[in-house]
């Protein structure tokens, strides 16, 4: 899967039909609102969180919903929740989705911080990569 398949809209209506969570509805609506500005994540500034492993992690300051991260290795791409370190949308190799899912859970209470002070805005610091 591409950055482009990943944020297609038809993505965002399988996701939907096949779930009917709200929490995959609110994650979706993220990313049909990024479809619309552009076909590629490339193009935005985000700030990196993190980079282990030839995984880098990275938060939008624009977001809203559940708190979560990106996840980028390769070509695979996936939103992460913060709370329980599962893959909400997209995909990672299982080595590499264990590997985030470690990070994340060691470095929890400062994703959390990250995602407050992106809601709000301000500058987002970095966080240590897996040793």
């Amino acid at each position: 899967m591409n950055r482009t398949s990943l944020l297609s809209p038809q993505l965002v209506l399988n996701s939907i039909e096949r779930d009917g969570s709200s929490r995959s509805i609110i994650v979706v609506d993220v990313l049909i609102a990024r479809h619309c500005h552009t076909a590629s994540l490339r193009s935005f500034a985000v700030p990196r969180l993190s980079e282990f492993y030839g995984i880098v992690i990275y938060m939008y300051t624009r977001e809203h919903g559940i708190a979560h991260f990106h996840a980028r290795y390769g070509d695979d791409e996936a939103v992460v929740d913060i709370a329980t370190g599962a893959v909400l949308v997209g995909r990672l190799r299982p080595r590499q989705a264990r590997l985030v899912q470690t990070w994340a859970e060691l470095h929890q209470a400062e994703l959390l911080d990250a995602w407050n002070r992106a809601s709000s805005g301000e500058p987002l610091d970095t966080i240590d990569p897996l040793p």
